[in-house]
C-alpha cells in the first residue's frame, strides 16, 4: 500500500504543478487500475468490477488531452 500511496502522492503534485511526469504517472496508474478492474471481471467474474472501466476511460481521454506547461512553453 506504501508504494501505491506513494504513486498516487507524485502523480497529485506533478498533476498540482500542471508537468509532463505528473500526467505520466496518473496514466500509468490509471491504466493499470482498468487492467486489474478487467482482471477482476474475467477471473474473479465479479461483474461489479466494471464500472471502473469507463470511469477510468473517461480518465485517461481526458488527461490524455490535457495541456501541460511543459508543452505549452515549447512554441
Amino acid at each position: 500500500m506504501f508504494v501505491v500511496g506513494a504513486g498516487c502522492a507524485f502523480a497529485a503534485i506533478g498533476l498540482w504543478r500542471r508537468s509532463l511526469w505528473g500526467i505520466r504517472i496518473a496514466l500509468v496508474i490509471l491504466s493499470l487500475n482498468i487492467f486489474g478492474d478487467l482482471l477482476n471481471a474475467v477471473l474473479r467474474h465479479d461483474y461489479r468490477a466494471l464500472i471502473g472501466l469507463p470511469v477510468g476511460g473517461a480518465m485517461i481521454f481526458y488527461l490524455a488531452r490535457y495541456k501541460t506547461a511543459d508543452s505549452s512553453s515549447s512554441r
